[in-house]
């Protein structure tokens, strides 16, 4: 009997949020097509041509599909990308029911947009060789790795802000841009390269290349405390029509607690309203119900929960 998962629905943007023919198949990096699918997949070698197809898609749930819209601009937008291909699954009607990228370390990040048969999923899966990731929605990847099998590194939850409804007045503090100054530089790489190592400890990133680029983008901010030290960061991170993701959110451990990270979220939060900003997005490690008690006291919303799955065969017969 064949198991109808059955996605959540589009939801209106304007309150706050509640869940709700195959053509020839080109080189992919870091894997490829095992078989000839009989579920209709299109694949996309440039992000121009992915948002000519997808984009009003995506856009009818912008921060739901951060993930493939923030990559999407990136790519259209770096005269040197890195190596990227685009994907979307259809269902046997024309309709799209997946989408996603797949980079060259064989990550898989998919969004859903429709339902789909467990027999669909198997053939999603096994189509692939050399994808050894997939992040997504947690009905997908959960899924996914039910089906090949794989260790899950995180389980996140995305939370939307379009109002804040806390506003830290009280106590002392102050609420800047990362500069390039000489400690400020020191402290980021120090407290990048903790982060990497405590939330995402299996990927490449350079810290010293994530600090550069982001306080030459003005993305960087620091929460000051009472004795004028930074306490906590928070970035902007993917750039969409209307909506800003925040991320990475970071306080030493010798900080926690004292809601510096609450204040400096929210400081951010108002910061990128008052650019224009329509709504704000993030993920929060469902493993730290802290984190996500303070998003919920600034006023983000509970959208969807995400998991993360290195897979145990990246080669399938």
């Amino acid at each position: 009997m064949n198991l109808l998962l059955r996605l959540p629905n589009c939801w209106h943007l304007d309150s706050c949020y509640v869940n709700s023919s195959i053509k020839p198949l080109g080189v992919w990096p870091a894997f490829s097509i095992s078989t000839v699918p009989t579920m209709p997949i299109k694949t996309y070698h440039t992000a121009v041509a992915f948002l000519k197809d997808l984009e009003p898609h995506l856009l009818l749930d912008e921060p739901r599909h951060n993930m493939l819209l923030g990559r999407a601009y990136a790519i259209r937008n770096n005269p040197n990308p890195p190596p990227t291909t685009f994907v979307s699954f259809l269902d046997p009607h024309g309709a799209i029911v997946l989408a996603g990228f797949v980079i060259e370390n064989g990550l898989l990040v998919v969004s859903n947009m429709g339902a789909f048969e467990d027999a669909q999923m198997r053939e999603f899966v096994e189509v692939f060789e050399g994808v050894n990731g997939v992040f997504g929605p947690k009905v997908i990847a959960d899924e996914v790795a039910r089906v090949v099998g794989g260790r899950k590194c995180a389980e996140e939850r995305l939370f939307v802000l379009e109002e804040i409804t806390r506003k830290d007045e009280e106590g002392v503090g102050m609420f800047r841009a990362v500069t390039t100054d000489g400690k400020d530089v020191k402290i980021m790489v120090q407290w990048m390269d903790e982060f990497i190592k405590e939330a995402i400890p299996w990927s490449s990133f350079d810290p010293v290349a994530a600090v550069k680029k982001g306080i030459e983008k003005g993305d960087m901010f620091f929460w000051i405390d009472e004795e004028g030290r930074p306490a906590s960061f928070a970035m902007k991170n993917r750039k969409l029509r209307t909506t800003i993701c925040i991320g990475p959110v970071y306080t030493p451990p010798d900080q926690r607690g004292k809601g510096y990270a609450t204040k400096c979220v929210a400081a951010l939060s108002q910061h990128c309203m008052d650019e224009g900003w329509r709504r704000c997005c993030l993920f929060a490690d469902l493993s730290n119900p802290a984190s996500n008690r303070v998003y919920k006291k600034i006023g983000y919303c509970e959208v969807e929960d995400f998991s993360d799955w290195r897979l145990e065969s990246a080669g399938r017969e």
